[in-house]
């Protein structure tokens, strides 16, 4: 689903949630850390950074995809979690 996105191959590199994670700790809650919760997050971060020209958009096309493709996080965040931050973004 998420490869058909503008960048979506280096989404689904990240993973949604964890790119709403990372996202909401830099605009919004900094003690937000659910980010760094995986062995890959310097990796993940490194994509984040690359790609800021498209978090905007990401954003826009992450409020419509299913829960449960958020729900396979690894990072330990609920869809309704993911979803929240969404919509604080």
């Amino acid at each position: 689903m998420l490869f058909n996105l503008n960048g979506g191959r280096k989404l689904t590199s990240m993973g949604a949630a964890w790119f709403v994670s990372c996202l909401y700790c830099e605009r919004i809650d900094p003690k937000h850390l659910n980010w760094q919760n995986t062995k890959t997050a310097q990796r993940r971060k490194s994509v984040f950074d690359r790609t800021r020209n498209l978090h905007d958009y990401w954003i826009g096309q992450i409020r419509n995809i299913s829960d449960s493709h958020i729900m396979t996080n690894k990072i330990g965040l609920t869809a309704a979690e993911v979803k929240k931050m969404i919509n604080k973004l």
